[in-house]
């Protein structure tokens, strides 16, 4: 049985109701999770299932029209209830998600390096210089090849 107080992200619990036209709908219930530091994990369930609806309620970004009602926590503080500038000290800093649809991740009417500075510096106290850096320093250690170049592309 794994030790679940040391967990780097524990959810317990989670519960996540949307309210639509029809009534209150409930595609998740009672999720329990924890990962201990430096592990990976994969969920893995059918289109619908509730797997985007419960990551959304982890980061804090579900739509208006849901509610998430248990307990998640990283690294023992708790995030749900969280106001919004509390919520913007966590994402990007101490918590972040890849999303599935890689259209909805970069605005393909923008360069890339521009949408990279904006968020690292939303994010951290760096200039605009910094934060180029910054953003060349990570497509780098993606090994993404001329990084200096890519910040350029849209």
């Amino acid at each position: 049985m794994t030790d679940t107080s040391s967990a780097l992200l524990q959810i317990e619990n989670l519960t996540v109701q949307v309210r639509t036209s029809r009534g209150v709908a409930e595609p998740v219930q009672q999720f329990n999770l924890a990962l201990q530091r430096g592990e990976t994990l994969g969920l893995i369930g059918e289109s619908g299932s509730g797997k985007t609806l419960a990551m959304l309620a982890v980061m804090g970004l579900l739509p208006r029209n849901a509610t998430a009602h248990g307990s998640i926590r990283l690294n023992g503080q708790e995030l749900l209830g969280m106001g919004e500038p509390a919520w913007c000290r966590v994402r990007g800093s101490r918590i972040g998600m890849v999303f599935q649809e890689p259209m909805t991740a970069l605005n393909p009417t923008r360069r890339i390096g521009k949408q990279m500075v904006e968020v690292i510096r939303q994010h951290q106290p760096l200039s605009r210089r910094e934060a180029q850096q910054k953003a060349i320093t990570l497509l780098e250690e993606m090994q993404i090849p001329d990084a200096v170049e890519v910040m350029s592309r849209y």
